[in-house]
C-alpha cells in the first residue's frame, strides 16, 4: 500500500484537501472504486471508476469520474492509455481541534 495527500477539490466532497488515502495496488477496480489513476508525464489523479466495457483491441474501457461539477469526466480506452495505480482502500482525515 502507498500512501496520497489529496491537493485539491476535484473529488470534495467525497475527499477534501489535506485528506490522505491509503491505496492498495494489488485490489483490481470494481464499479464506483475510487482509484489513484496516472498518465504518461502527467500528476495521478484520483477519480471514481466506472467499467465500460472493451474496446476493439479488447483492452478496457471505463470512465474516470468526479462528484465535483468543474471537473470532466475522462475516457480511458487504448489510444488513451492510463495505468491504475490501485484502489483507495482507506481515507485519513485531518482532525479539527478547537
Amino acid at each position: 500500500c502507498f500512501a496520497v495527500k489529496v491537493e485539491d477539490d476535484s473529488m470534495a466532497p467525497n475527499f477534501v484537501v489535506d485528506d490522505i488515502v491509503i491505496v492498495d495496488p494489488g485490489v483490481s477496480p470494481e464499479p464506483q472504486d475510487d482509484v489513484v489513476v496516472a498518465f504518461d508525464s502527467q500528476p495521478s489523479l484520483l477519480r471514481r471508476y466506472v467499467p465500460r466495457g472493451l474496446d476493439k483491441h479488447g483492452r478496457r474501457v471505463f470512465d474516470l469520474t468526479t462528484p465535483n461539477a468543474d471537473c470532466v469526466t475522462l475516457t480511458c480506452h487504448s489510444d488513451m492509455p492510463v495505468k491504475v495505480l490501485g484502489v483507495v482502500v482507506e481515507v485519513r482525515r485531518k482532525l479539527v481541534r478547537k
